[in-house]
């Protein structure tokens, strides 16, 4: 059986950490080294200047089920797809876990399909970082802690997508690349902030 189990710490010991460039010369990064958990998204660089603003530690990674330019050694415990692509019901777009080298592969958790569909009821193009924000919600049954939410912009297209690239790209929306529902994925992390799952 496919592992469905992330092992979050309690949410209060919980980072998330998004790539967008609301932490820049913040200094937040020994803040978030802090944390039992820290949940970082696709690509993420933590070199360099970066790591005082963006911390370096990483628990669980989580990944979109595409390839991504890290370094082949992270130290992580737990990889998050949060996709049951285990699932034959299951189909998004074309995936693949090759970048995760093999000796990693047991660190896979997969979201179980029923959250996941259930995430799809609410939002039709979720975005990894959602996804994720959502599994923590459902996995401790409590309203998140937004001060423990970092580098999200929902998808602002006045600001950097990712906090190393060093430049706004309005060409996105006509290039797809932001396929998804910035304004709706913000209202519904407010939502999760303030209510429990019922």
């Amino acid at each position: 059986m496919p592992n469905t189990d992330p092992k979050f710490p309690p949410l209060e010991k919980v980072a998330v950490i998004g790539n967008g460039p609301t932490e820049l010369g913040k200094g937040t990064g020994p803040h978030i080294d802090s944390f039992e958990g820290v949940v970082r998204c696709n690509n993420y660089r933590l070199d360099g200047e970066f790591a005082k603003d963006y911390g370096t530690r990483t628990t669980h990674w989580t990944n979109a089920a595409h390839a991504c330019n890290l370094p082949k050694t992270n130290g992580w415990d737990h990889i998050l797809i949060p996709m049951p692509l285990y699932d034959k019901r299951f189909y998004r777009y074309p995936t693949t876990l090759a970048h995760i080298p093999q000796q990693d592969h047991h660190k896979i958790v997969y979201m179980d399909y029923d959250l996941y569909m259930e995430l799809f009821k609410h939002l039709q193009r979720p975005s990894l970082g959602i996804e994720v924000l959502y599994w923590l919600w459902r996995y401790h049954g409590k309203p998140l802690l937004p001060q423990n939410v970092f580098g999200f912009t929902w998808f602002d297209k006045t600001q950097m997508h990712e906090y190393w690239d060093g430049h706004i790209k309005p060409d996105f929306a006509k290039r797809g690349e932001y396929d998804h529902e910035g304004a709706k994925e913000k209202a519904f992390f407010e939502k999760m902030t303030k209510e429990a799952p019922r």
